[in-house]
C-alpha cells in the first residue's frame, strides 16, 4: 500500500475542526474560515506525519467589466476563476491529489487571482481532508444575509472544467 494512504487518514484525525474564526468588515454578519486558517492548522499536522505538499494552478480565467459602485460611478471590477490542485506527498514518493475551484473578485485588478487561489487551496483542502464543523456550525447558508452588489454582474457563461478532472477523480477512487 502506498505510505499516503496510511499517512492522510492519521493527518485527518489528527486535523481536527477548524472554525469560523472570522466576519466580513462590511457586515461583520459573515462568518468564514479563512485560507490563514487552514494553513496554521494543518501545517503542524502535516511535519508530525511527514507528510508535503505542492501548489499547482491547473486552469485559470480572468476577466473585467464596467459596474457601478454605489455611487453610480463606473469601476471595473475583475473576476478570476481557477482550478488548482493540492498533492500531498509521503516519504515513499507516493500522493494524493485533492483539486479545489476558486473564485476572486476585485476592483484593483491585482487581487482576483491571489483571492481565487486561496479560495481553492482551501477548499481543496477542507473537502479532500473532510475537515470537521467546529462546534456543530453550519454550512454558509445559515449564517445570515448576504450583501449584495448595487447593479447585478453579468460575467460570461459558467467554465465547466475538462473532462480529465473527472476521469483523474475516478482514477484515484479506484487506486
Amino acid at each position: 500500500m502506498p505510505q499516503i494512504h496510511e499517512l492522510m487518514p492519521r493527518v485527518m484525525r489528527d486535523l481536527g475542526a477548524i472554525g469560523k474564526n472570522h466576519t466580513t468588515a462590511a457586515t461583520g454578519r459573515y462568518k468564514y474560515r479563512s485560507v490563514e486558517d487552514a494553513l496554521n492548522a494543518l501545517g503542524p499536522v502535516l511535519v508530525s506525519h511527514d507528510v508535503s505538499t505542492t501548489f499547482c494552478v491547473l486552469e485559470m480565467h480572468t476577466e473585467s467589466r464596467e459596474s457601478p459602485d454605489e455611487r453610480g460611478k463606473p469601476r471595473t471590477i475583475y473576476r478570476t476563476w481557477l482550478r488548482a490542485e493540492v498533492r500531498f506527498h509521503a516519504p515513499d514518493g507516493s500522493s494524493l491529489a485533492c483539486v479545489g475551484a476558486g473564485e476572486g473578485l476585485d476592483y484593483a485588478g491585482d487581487k482576483s487571482a491571489s483571492k481565487a487561489q486561496s479560495a481553492a487551496y482551501k477548499y481543496a483542502v477542507f473537502l479532500g481532508l473532510s475537515v470537521p464543523l467546529e462546534d456543530g456550525q453550519a454550512a454558509d447558508a445559515d449564517d445570515g444575509p448576504r450583501v449584495l452588489p448595487t447593479a447585478p454582474l453579468a460575467f460570461g457563461a459558467p467554465i465547466a472544467p475538462p473532462a480529465s478532472v473527472f476521469s483523474e477523480g475516478i482514477a484515484l477512487l479506484r487506486a
